[in-house]
């Protein structure tokens, strides 16, 4: 079981990283508003929201606190960890983070 999830999260990150090449090379040709620019744009969330529920399912099978074991990561489950971890800065909506409501402003000039 371990092989065969390892092995799928694999080949959707493969599949995530020539959906992402593919659509910057559309977005330079300046045909990303294509039928097949949106539908490359589509594969490559849906590639990517499969990537993080994936990873999701290994990590609850990897921390699983009912067998009671320690846990040692390493090999692909280590690379995969890493690699999440990349993923999930470089893909996070910063512009949520840094942005504050009107009232944070108000709060702040009476401070």
């Amino acid at each position: 079981m371990d092989n065969i999830l390892i092995s799928t999260i694999f080949t959707v990150k493969i599949a995530y990283i020539i959906f992402s090449l593919l659509y910057i090379y559309l977005k330079r040709q300046k045909k990303e508003n294509s039928d097949l620019g949106k539908n490359i744009l589509v594969l490559k969330e849906k590639s990517e929201l499969l990537f993080t529920i994936l990873m999701a399912i290994l990590l609850i099978k990897l921390f699983n606190y009912r067998t009671g074991s320690s846990v040692t990561i390493s090999g692909h489950s280590k690379i995969l960890l890493f690699l999440f971890g990349i993923i999930l800065i470089i893909t996070a909506d910063w512009e949520k983070l840094l942005t504050f409501p009107p009232w944070f402003g108000k709060i702040q000039s009476v401070i």
